[in-house]
């Protein structure tokens, strides 16, 4: 599990609009990690387990960017300043989700693949 490599495609597929990708990657991950666990027996990576599903919950609507960003910083998941993640990775990850949330009018199954005012 390479929780970097999933937020980037996740981004970076919200940037361009492909909610349904963004998803699928998202459910894999979480499904990946949730696999681990009962095959170990250990539970592993629980802070992201915690941080995709919060994060699910966004892209669902089903809480707001605010509510995110306080279940992030209850989880205790430390991206920023880190040698994987890089510095104020969670601030710019807050900034790209407002952007898109607004852009795109996602509330997961629903959302508006072009942008506004797009013709």
């Amino acid at each position: 599990m390479n929780l970097n490599l999933d937020l980037e495609i996740i981004k970076s597929a919200l940037l361009f609009g492909d909610v349904d990708d963004a998803m699928e990657r998202l459910n894999k991950s979480i499904n990946g990690i949730e696999y681990q666990n009962r095959v170990t027996r250990e539970k592993r990576n629980m802070k992201e387990l915690t941080f995709l599903g919060d994060l699910k919950l966004l892209l669902e609507g089903r809480i707001s960017l605010d509510d995110f960003k306080s279940r992030v910083d209850a989880s205790g998941i430390d991206m920023d300043n880190s040698r994987l993640y890089g510095e104020d990775t969670l601030k710019s990850l807050y900034y790209m989700l407002e952007l898109v949330i607004d852009r795109y009018n996602i509330k997961y199954p629903s959302f508006d693949g072009k942008r506004c005012d797009d013709k």
